[in-house]
């Protein structure tokens, strides 16, 4: 199904990842977090590079995402500020907010620095195997 067609009928996503897709090495950081979800079999959300819709296209087509996602995974290895403006409206939206990273810090400035700080610590990973078991932990205890 398109994610267009998804959006229009309101479906609820487990997860929304929040993600660079542009930079290096972001294509197999993606593909290892989402072959995590998938063996949770949990639905998620990728935004996806679109050349052909327009930018207020996109905006509101992650925004719809958001909202309709239960919760969010944090990638902010090279992320650009499109990602931080997805986490910093998942936190005013008061979703609960997983993070990722395998570089494990922040480069992109004090607010960017605050905001992975203020996900604890049990819902941070740096490996595939521990976004897995914390994901799984999470799920169990909250019934996402």
């Amino acid at each position: 199904m398109s994610t267009f067609l998804m959006l229009a009928t309101n479906m609820k996503w487990d997860i929304y990842i929040a993600t660079s897709l542009k930079q290096s090495n972001s294509t197999v950081r993606n593909t290892v977090v989402t072959k995590v979800i998938e063996r949770l079999s949990l639905e998620f959300y990728l935004p996806k590079i679109d050349n052909s819709a327009t930018d207020l296209e996109i905006f509101s087509r992650n925004i719809k995402a958001l909202e309709l996602s239960r919760n969010v995974i944090f990638i902010p290895d090279q992320a650009g500020d499109g990602v931080f403006f997805e986490v910093g409206m998942a936190h005013a939206l008061n979703k609960p907010i997983y993070g990722y990273s395998q570089l494990n810090e922040i480069s992109q400035g004090r607010m960017a620095k605050g905001l992975w700080d203020f996900i604890p610590d049990d819902m941070k990973s740096k490996s595939e195997i521990e976004l897995y078991n914390k994901l799984k932990n999470s799920i169990r205890r909250n019934n996402v």
